[in-house]
């Protein structure tokens, strides 16, 4: 059984052991600063008592909305394109249907979210 962490984590990493769940503040090679839920922050090393440090999901990688995921950027091209099928003549409901999906997706939603928090989208109408 390895005791060594392989995972490098980076500030924002949310990680868990025994338990405990917390988000990393900092990273200082063997162990770093993780803050919990309630605010408090406690030194954790990496890998203790022969246990590692498990990472539950890495930083928000929306943390730049303006520097989408390639993914995100399929999505993206996706609901243009279905958007302009549904506008067109020959338009199709399954474009719709589509869009409802791509709108809904859980990056997409994450994304409109933090470009919306920056200011960078248009409000809606109505």
């Amino acid at each position: 059984m390895s005791t060594e962490s392989t995972v490098v984590f980076e500030p924002g990493d949310r990680v868990k052991y025994c338990g405990d769940e917390g988000t990393v503040v900092s990273n200082s090679g063997d162990g770093g600063v993780v803050r919990f839920d309630d605010g408090m922050t406690c030194k954790w090393w990496w890998v203790f008592a022969g246990t590692p440090v498990t990472l539950v999901r890495k930083a928000n990688p929306l943390a730049d909305p303006l520097k989408p995921s390639p993914s995100l950027l399929l999505k993206v091209g996706s609901i243009i394109v279905h958007a302009q099928e549904l506008a067109s003549p020959g338009g199709h409901p399954f474009d719709g249907v589509a869009l409802e999906g791509l709108l809904h997706d859980p990056e997409v939603v994450e994304w409109l979210l933090a470009m919306d928090k920056a200011a960078y989208l248009p409000k809606m109408r109505g």
